[in-house]
């Protein structure tokens, strides 16, 4: 059974490996708590999606969020851009 532990270290794993091939290497965010933000970082959010099914089947699944936080607050749209497009892909 692949646990929700297991699925956000997957993801987490690929977005890092993506994030440092295209030279925005950004540090994993964990926290549930509110605080300044680190930047560069990223951080992931899986949400239950569970009962979207019919009678007849039912469907597990799950929403992804990731949230990319550039290294300037101040004009981060090609950093983000860049990131959004590589995540993508």
């Amino acid at each position: 059974m692949i646990t929700w532990t297991d699925l956000n270290n997957a993801l987490g794993a690929i977005v890092t490996q993506t994030l440092n091939e295209i030279g925005l290497p950004a540090e994993r965010d964990r926290q549930d708590v509110t605080k300044p933000v680190t930047r560069r970082s990223y951080r992931i959010d899986l949400t239950a999606t569970d009962g979207m099914g019919t009678d007849d089947y039912a469907e597990t699944g799950v929403d992804v969020e990731i949230y990319f936080y550039p290294a300037k607050a101040d004009r981060p749209r090609d950093e983000v851009q860049a990131a959004a497009q590589a995540l993508r892909c």
